[in-house]
């Protein structure tokens, strides 16, 4: 099941979303 890879995914495109927001 890729529902573990899927929730890491959408973390790490919202952290990057943030850090692009910061700079």
């Amino acid at each position: 099941m890729d529902v573990a890879r899927i929730m890491i995914r959408t973390l790490e495109h919202k952290v990057i979303d943030e850090i692009v927001e910061v700079e």
